[in-house]
């Protein structure tokens, strides 16, 4: 019986040893799942959005950063009138103005970095509303706002107003009269946009302009454009061409003029963090060259400097304020509101990059190789506040610090951004909690004002109400961030966060070495291709070194002492350049005088010969120019290129003429002869490549006021007469009609870009029998080089009269050049016969032609039509203020204004100085200064203060009148078309602003990569172009684009270029 029942118990005991069995292999794999789960969610990065990572920045699906970021940012900072201090304190607005107050700074505006700006655009994740760093998740906060600003944060939010349909005309009224203007300065401008007020509008009213015993209404009217400045262009900017948003309106009424004690309070630092992060949300999907960073870019880049070495400046002093920011009453005490917050270190003080500001690909692997003892984590520290500020902050910085981790959204106009004080834990000195999800969105977060008008404004404030309501308890409701700070629970939580997101655009890891994170450190970007290109330079450096040593001890020696002194410049130019490169400073954003405190003595004379006279040593030359790096590297020299020219050998002059490398040491070249006219008396082709050859050489090797060694102001002189007497035969309208077979070329404003000039030259073919060129102004200004440019289009004009054909741009006046450079370039460069050469130069600029008409089908014009009627004669102001653009009594009935003739043209006296906005003679300045519209009509050019305005109805008019197909203009750059909004951007050097029944309006630019003196960062980077017309009807152009010629010789400005850096003349 014991045996019959062991068989049964047996197979219990095995099935249930399976089934336990089984039920381990079960959690087994169970746990295997849960945990290859977790890390396919870590993987699969869960806190990146993969719609929105297929536009972000940082996704570099093709291995190449996406374009810098435009910004939108002040012109210049404006004064504070001290009868505005009492509104501004009752509005919260007073810590603030003093931070931006004009006179409290070395200059007048204060430099945003774009480049640094673009590569935190790159780390931020609007999934999270942080910025994703290799450190963690870091953020701009409350605190920061409140600390930096000292902008209030209880109070109302900025939420959507009704704008009244016609505020624009209740503006205007409110302000008429406000100006009274002394005889002869301009009458007070209005303005047309249906957006906002715009910028030149607002300049008028600056506090420069109230006396001490203004009335009150004049000072609030002033107030009132201050305040709208003070919120369009430095705390809420906006992509939107140059104006302010009107429902800003409201707020800066209601400051301006409401009773001192009900001036409302409102939460302006919530505002501007709102704005801040949608614009952070916008901008990190933008990658081509036309995306803009709105919000306040002057928050971000103070929140930079604040916390991290990367792109910080090196103060002039880190000394604790002075008394001098503070504000004291009778009894010597001080004012606890009116007084500086943490930001004032960085405003207050001179910057100096010592390393040269980064480039935004430097910036990109900066942030890349960021570790954690790099970073100020809680830079408002008791002792930080009272190293600082031992006198106190205002208590603005302080009072709303209850909102700091705040649950509630942020609300600005229509934006409704969450906010997480919670992701950042550890800026506020607490632990950080995780994991932490992703942000889920609801609508509101997409809410957007395009296209709709004013129509929607009562919905949009019906649709806010909750969000704008639930402020008022944003103190109640918190975050509780949890215990201090620990390092162990910090690398947890690097450890999940480093898998769940992408922290490096460029996965390179760098080491280095702990070290305590302090105010004044700067970082030193040594990037590994810097390091290389710096060990190649320095190997090049020593071994010519070495070989002029050698030479220079054989007896006799065997280097003379010009050869010797040219060759120390160009090293010394190589070593600079070393370091430009190790310290990712682009060239081309180096000024600098290699010179400077170790002045040369002066050389002998180099021998007097002529460019075709003499044979021997003294007869070698240099390279013609130095090309782009896009360019083909040629060997042949400048000699070569003068005998290919002289034999008209297309092909030979085009491998000659690129001769030179962008490289600032080319092989060792002595120094040419000097400048000597023809011995026959007339120029030859030799002659003038001779003379494009030594201007190229002087650029890049020659200290500036050495010039007249090698081109002597008698011979500038001889060449600027002859051009001139050739110039003043020629009518106003040149009639150029060409021969069968010959092209023309025609070229926009070059601007003193001497190397993209002669590149122009070899890239378009040379003038010659078979291809005529005429130049469509602005020779000269803005860049370093207006005189060589100048005189070496001359000098093909000399030698070739009936194919080249220079006309006359607005910047070839008094005005202009006295403001822009020219006049200062001369000064500098001829010293004591600076006066005499200058005068020349302006005798030359009163004979240049007006206008040419092409083969009877195309006008071309530097700035464009011009008006038929005559303007009543008024009085003009003797002096023009310098800076100031022209500004004209538009008191002239526009519907009577008619267009005007050829014939008309043909008549107007052209031989003035500066071309008058006033009287009987204005088609010279409608010629020279006018622009294209949209705007149907033809009307003054309110904003330049000279010339007209003219839409599509007017080009078709003036191409039917005259039989013509075609209008080819220039006049306008980058610049002034960043600030249009009706017209195309100038980044191909070229745009089509009219195509009408007749024919086309083309704008042409011809000077790449400008202006030249602005940093990298606030060059447009754009490409310049010419026009090819062919025949047999010339009335098809063919653009050709160009990039600028790099690196560009070092160089220093003539004008002070931050001063008129608003001004698109």
């Amino acid at each position: 019986m014991y045996y019959s029942m062991l068989g049964p118990l047996l197979y219990c005991v095995i099935f249930k040893f399976r089934l336990l069995c089984l039920l381990n292999v079960l959690v087994n794999m169970y746990l295997y799942f849960q945990k290859n789960l977790c890390f396919c969610r870590m993987a699969g990065m869960e806190l990146i959005d993969p719609v929105v990572d297929q536009r972000h920045r940082s996704n570099l699906q093709d291995g190449q950063l996406p374009a810098a970021l435009r910004l939108r940012t002040h012109d210049k900072l404006w004064l504070l009138d001290h009868r505005w201090v009492p509104r501004l304190r009752a509005a919260g607005l007073l810590p603030f103005a003093r931070l931006v107050e004009r006179h409290r700074h070395m200059s007048a505006r204060f430099p945003v970095d774009r480049a640094l700006l673009s590569a935190w655009v790159d780390r931020w994740r609007p999934e999270t509303h942080t910025f994703h760093l290799p450190i963690g998740e870091m953020t701009v906060t409350l605190q920061d706002v409140a600390m930096l600003f000292g902008l209030p944060l209880d109070g109302t939010p900025i939420g959507p107003v009704v704008v009244p349909a016609d505020w624009d005309e209740q503006l205007l009224h409110r302000f008429d009269g406000v100006l009274q203007p002394a005889e002869g300065e301009p009458e007070q401008l209005g303005f047309h946009d249906r957006h906002g007020p715009p910028k030149a509008w607002l300049s008028q009213f600056r506090a420069e302009r109230l006396t001490d015993d203004e009335d009150d209404l004049r000072v609030l009217r002033h107030l009132e454009a201050y305040l709208l400045w003070l919120f369009g262009w430095v705390l809420f900017t906006s992509s939107h061409h140059d104006t302010v948003d009107r429902h800003f309106v409201h707020y800066a009424a209601q400051i301006a003029y409401a009773p001192l004690e009900a001036i409302p309070q409102y939460s302006w630092g919530s505002a501007v963090l709102a704005a801040t992060y949608r614009a952070l949300c916008d901008a990190c999907t933008r990658r081509t060259s036309t995306g803009t960073l709105a919000g306040c870019p002057l928050l971000l880049m103070l929140w930079s400097f604040e916390r991290f070495d990367i792109g910080r400046p090196t103060l002039s002093s880190y000394k604790p304020y002075a008394d001098e920011v503070y504000v004291f009453d009778l009894f010597g005490e001080a004012d606890e509101l009116d007084a500086p917050t943490m930001g004032t270190l960085w405003l207050s003080r001179d910057p100096r990059w010592a390393t040269g500001r980064g480039t935004y690909n430097a910036y990109v692997a900066a942030l890349d190789q960021l570790t954690a003892d790099r970073v100020r984590w809680t830079p408002y520290t008791a002792a930080d506040i009272h190293a600082r500020a031992p006198r106190g902050l205002s208590e603005l910085c302080y009072r709303d610090q209850e909102l700091w981790c705040t649950r509630k959204r942020l609300v600005f106009d229509i934006f409704v951004e969450p906010y997480c004080p919670e992701r950042v834990a550890r800026q506020f000195g607490r632990a950080q909690v995780f994991p932490l999800p992703r942000l889920e969105f609801d609508g509101s977060h997409g809410y957007s004002r395009k296209g709709q008008g004013i129509a929607f404004e009562q919905s949009w404030v019906d649709r806010m109400v909750l969000w704008v309501n639930a402020w008022a308890q944003a103190a109640a409701d918190v975050h509780d961030l949890g215990g201090p700070f620990d390092e162990g629970t910090y690398q947890e939580y690097l450890r999940w966060f480093h898998g769940a997101t992408r922290v490096r655009c460029f996965p390179v890891p760098v080491e280095a070495a702990p070290h305590k994170a302090e105010i004044t450190d700067t970082f030193v970007m040594e990037p590994p291709a810097a390091f290389h290109a710096l060990t190649d330079i320095c190997s090049d450096v020593g071994n010519e070194l070495l070989s002029y040593a050698q030479r220079f001890e054989q007896t006799p020696p065997t280097v003379g002492r010009l050869e010797l002194v040219a060759a120390l410049r160009r090293l010394g130019q190589r070593c600079l350049a070393g370091v430009r490169r190790a310290s990712c400073r682009p060239t081309t954003d180096v000024v600098v005088d290699v010179h400077q405190g170790v002045p040369p003595p002066p050389p002998p004379p180099p021998p007097v010969v002529g460019f075709g006279g003499c044979s021997g040593p003294s007869q070698q030359r240099v390279p013609v120019l130095g090309t782009r790096a896009s360019c083909s590297d040629y060997t042949e020299g400048t000699s070569s290129l003068a005998h290919a020219m002289s034999q008209r050998d297309d092909n030979a002059i085009a491998i000659a003429a690129a001769a030179a490398a962008t490289d600032p040491s080319p092989d060792p070249t002595p120094a040419p002869p000097v400048v000597k006219w023809p011995e026959g008396g007339a120029l030859t082709r030799d002659w003038v490549a001779g003379l494009a050859s030594t201007l190229d050489w002087c650029s890049r090797h020659l200290r500036t006021d050495h010039l007249p060694e090698v081109l002597p102001a008698a011979l500038v002189q001889r060449l600027v007469l002859a051009a001139a007497a050739i110039l003043h035969r020629e009518p106003n309208l040149v009639r150029v009609d060409p021969r069968p077979g010959q092209a023309v070329v025609v070229v926009g404003d070059v601007h003193g870009q001497l190397h993209d000039v002669i590149f122009l030259l070899r890239d378009a073919g040379f003038p010659s029998e078979d291809r005529i060129f005429i130049f469509n102004g602005d020779y000269v200004d803005h860049g370093a080089w207006g005189l060589e440019t100048f005189l070496l289009l001359l000098a093909w004009k000399v030698l070739l009269p009936n194919c080249v054909f220079l006309l006359r741009g607005n910047h070839e006046s008094k005005y202009c050049t006295s403001v822009y450079g020219f006049e200062k370039e001369v000064m500098t460069k001829y010293k004591d016969q600076g006066p005499q050469v200058y005068r020349k130069f302006l005798r030359c600029f009163e004979d240049l032609p007006l206008a040419t008409i092409i083969a009877g089908s195309v006008y071309t014009a530097h700035g464009g039509v011009f008006r038929g009627t005559i303007v009543v004669p008024s009085k003009r102001s003797k002096k023009r203020k310098k800076g100031h653009k022209y500004k004209a009594d538009f008191t002239v009935d526009v519907t009577a204004m008619k267009l005007g003739s050829l014939d008309e043209l043909l008549k107007a006296r052209r031989t003035v100085l500066d071309p008058p906005s006033e009287g009987s003679n204005l088609i010279p300045g409608d010629v020279l200064w006018s622009d294209p519209s949209l705007q149907m009509g033809l009307s003054p050019n309110k904003e330049r203060g000279i010339g007209l305005l003219w839409g599509p109805d007017i080009t078709q008019q003036f191409l039917r009148t005259n039989h013509l197909k075609l209008i080819i203009r220039s006049h306008e750059g980058p610049d002034a078309r960043d600030k249009r909004h009706d017209l195309l951007g100038m980044d191909n050097g070229y745009t089509i602003d009219h195509e009408v029944e007749c024919g086309k309006l083309i704008t042409l630019f011809s000077a790449p990569d400008y202006p030249q003196f602005q940093a990298s960062e606030e060059r447009h980077n754009n490409r310049g172009a010419y026009i090819v017309l062919n025949p047999p009807d010339f009335a098809t152009p063919v653009f050709h684009s160009f990039e600028a010629v790099k690196p560009r010789p070092a160089a220093h400005p003539f004008y002070d270029f931050e001063e008129v850096i608003d001004s698109d003349e």
